[in-house]
């Protein structure tokens, strides 16, 4: 068997990000524009600090997106 009939190929991974924002309409929009790319996926989202520590989606995220201003 050679390596070329060997290699299994798998569909690439989606990099999974979780959003914490407090303007839900900027909360909407980004998650809106995630979801429809092909590469990334929405695991999560918080609207402030203490939902952002309590959300176990956040140890599955691949990126963070964090609004400095979180409330």
């Amino acid at each position: 068997m050679t390596a070329a009939h060997s290699a299994v190929e798998y569909p690439p991974r989606r990099i999974r990000v979780f959003i914490a924002e407090d303007h839900r309409i900027t909360l909407w929009g980004l998650t809106r524009l995630i979801d429809s790319s092909k590469s990334m996926e929405v695991v999560g989202t918080a609207c402030s600090c203490s939902e952002l520590v309590s959300d176990e989606a956040v140890a599955v995220a691949d990126v963070l997106l964090l609004d400095l201003d979180l409330a």
